[in-house]
């Protein structure tokens, strides 16, 4: 059984390699930024080891561990596809389940990149140190990556397992969170400079702990204290068989509670005693019923709750970025992101409702209305972000002669992004995971849809600005009153006609290609 199931995974693993770029496509990205970050962090190290301080190899391999767990958090797992809740029913002991994911552990892009960089990291310790020393280190570094894998793996599982609604929603925040405070740390660590941080001082206490301990023979062996040494070989192998131990567990509960059947016991169901559909202030028409029903969805999905909350923690780091730099550039680039998730949450709105698109039809409404109503759902909670953003940008920006009118190109650049959403939810709809699914268990971001609505979201939301902001910059520098007004014209004309041709090119697609549509995101993936 153990054999098959390998043979499934690295069917399924290289199937989905020659079939969907955007997977290549990431793993590459990963390799070529993984080997970046560990050659410019491991050469920060080599110099330190040859200075004498090796404890430096310690603060390294935490860095790596600490960035190997955000990957895990922030990117889909779409590349594992031993799920334990796929074996419900099957003669599989959670015993063979654990062996099979160890096994294949290194057949993701997380997992060939933590390879990458561990091979990197080995080879400048090997370049530091005495060479009689290179045989434990080969040694201790397979001990690091085993623990990296199992500690990501086992960090996946628990995120994958499902509870009830609050549960995943309580949880969606708390990783949320910490990844957001993963980022700020790493960026202030960063920002030091590497002329004035060193990693030396903190190996020394990182290397009696399970994340670094490793790290902590190598330089204890190099420096001849042999008793650290067998303190930390034994601190090694205790966290990785805890981490294997936790792991298996896990994946066991998996195994015994299926997606399918769990929040059981909690009673998560609306009491309608009474209560109206619509949102008060909403017209109670079709539309009305339409776009209340999809507001009051935002908060009870994961897979959008989860983007609802990047939003403010962005603008968040963004704006303390701002602080810490004297410039106000940071401010302006929160607008941009803040109109790029926009138009990423609103531009797959059919994907998200998939099966249920069938009532649309079943419903005789005009198909515009229903796409319409459905995209300001979408649309409200960014808006009104951008909107509080843009009135404390302008009084937090330092150089109010430019804010006056970078900050309104901000704002208008979420018209652009309305007008591409709407054209990219009819054209370009594509299947997303089931309702209430983990998000970082989602799979659909690895479609070739979903990069492109990304991509095209990076590079378009903001051209039809050029002109207008191009013009009002020249006039802040010249003073020519020609360009200002000018500027001003294009900056509001432009944008207003993009978002009006989206408008009507995306009525008359759906209007003739509705069925086309829901033929396309009637299965959930």
């Amino acid at each position: 059984m153990l054999k098959s199931m390998l043979r499934v995974q690295r069917t399924l693993w290289l199937r989905g390699l020659k079939e969907n770029v955007s997977v290549v496509f990431m793993m590459v990205m990963f390799l070529i930024y993984g080997a970046g970050g560990a050659v410019a962090l491991d050469m920060m190290m080599w110099s330190e080891i040859r200075s004498g301080h090796p404890e430096a190899i310690a603060s390294a391999l935490t860095v790596g561990l600490v960035a190997y767990l955000m990957m895990v958090v922030m990117v889909p797992a779409g590349e594992n596809h031993l799920q334990p809740e796929d074996f419900i029913g099957h003669s599989i002991s959670p015993r063979t389940l654990f062996r099979a994911h160890a096994l294949t552990a290194l057949m993701t892009s997380r997992g060939l990149t933590a390879l990458l960089v561990t091979v990197i990291t080995t080879v400048f310790i090997s370049l530091a140190i005495p060479p009689m020393w290179i045989p434990l280190v080969l040694v201790m570094m397979a001990l690091q990556l085993a623990l990296v894998l199992a500690s990501g793996e086992l960090l996946g599982s628990v995120f994958a397992t499902q509870k009830s609604r609050t549960s995943k929603e309580r949880n969606v925040i708390i990783s949320s969170l910490a990844v957001f405070a993963m980022l700020i740390i790493y960026n202030r660590v960063i920002s030091q400079g590497t002329n004035q941080t060193e990693l030396w001082p903190m190996g020394g206490v990182l290397q009696w702990t399970p994340l670094a301990s490793a790290g902590g023979v190598i330089a204890g062996a190099v420096g001849g204290l042999w008793l650290e040494v067998v303190a930390q070989i034994v601190i090694s192998v205790l966290a990785l068989g805890l981490v294997c131990w936790a792991w298996q567990r896990s994946l066991a509960r998996r195994l015994r509670a299926p997606l399918e059947r769990s929040g059981t016991n909690e009673k998560d169901e609306i009491q309608a005693d009474g209560a109206s559909i619509f949102l008060r202030f909403v017209p109670k028409t079709p539309a009305g019923a339409i776009y209340s029903r999809a507001f009051r969805y935002f908060r009870r999905d994961p897979r959008l709750l989860n983007s609802m909350i990047g939003a403010p923690l962005i603008v968040t780091f963004f704006t303390y970025q701002s602080f810490t730099t004297d410039s106000d550039f940071q401010l302006y680039l929160a607008l941009w992101m803040l109109s790029f998730l926009s138009c990423t949450i609103a531009s797959n709105d059919f994907g998200f409702d998939g099966p249920a698109c069938w009532m649309y039809i079943a419903s005789g409404l005009r198909p515009r209305t229903i796409a319409l109503a459905r995209h300001w759902a979408s649309m409200t909670i960014p808006t009104v972000m951008t909107l509080l953003y843009a009135v404390m940008a302008f009084f937090l920006a330092r150089d109010k002669s430019i804010a006056v009118f970078v900050i309104p190109a901000g704002v208008l650049m979420l018209v652009v992004a309305s007008a591409l959403s709407q054209v990219a939810s009819v054209f370009n709809a594509y299947p997303t995971a089931k309702p209430g699914t983990n998000p970082w268990q989602d799979k659909s971001g690895y479609s070739a849809g979903a990069f492109l609505t990304v991509f095209a979201a990076m590079f378009c939301c903001w051209i039809p600005l050029v002109p207008g902001v191009g013009l009002l910059a020249w006039a802040h520098h010249s003073g020519a009153v020609w360009a200002s007004v000018s500027g001003w014209a294009l900056m509001f004309i432009l944008p207003a006609a993009c978002w009006v041709l989206a408008r009507h090119i995306a009525a008359r697609h759906i209007d003739a290609h509705l069925l086309q549509i829901f033929a396309k995101v009637k299965s959930h993936v």
